[in-house]
């Protein structure tokens, strides 16, 4: 994200402004998000994928993939990060 000019604690910080509740989205959920470390995430929900694309001003669906088989017991759907091909 650093590539794009986006720093992870800007872009924490952007969606906070972009949530009506105020809360958006932790520095360390944005940098799980955004390594490929073994430590990194591949999911995270609704909410928080919606953040991120907005604030990155990007149109809702192109960083995140809806996950129709949540598997961590939930019954709420989460969006899995999406990979370079």
């Amino acid at each position: 994200m650093t590539e794009g000019g986006w720093k992870l604690q800007t872009l924490a910080a952007r969606t906070r402004e972009l949530d009506s509740e105020g809360r958006g989205v932790s520095y360390q959920l944005v940098a799980f998000l955004a390594t490929d470390r073994f430590w990194g995430r591949e999911t995270t929900s609704q909410r928080s994928a919606d953040l991120i694309e907005a604030a990155l001003g990007y149109p809702e669906g192109s960083l995140f993939t809806l996950d129709s088989q949540p598997t961590n017991g939930n019954s709420a759907q989460g969006r899995d990060r999406k990979t370079a091909a």
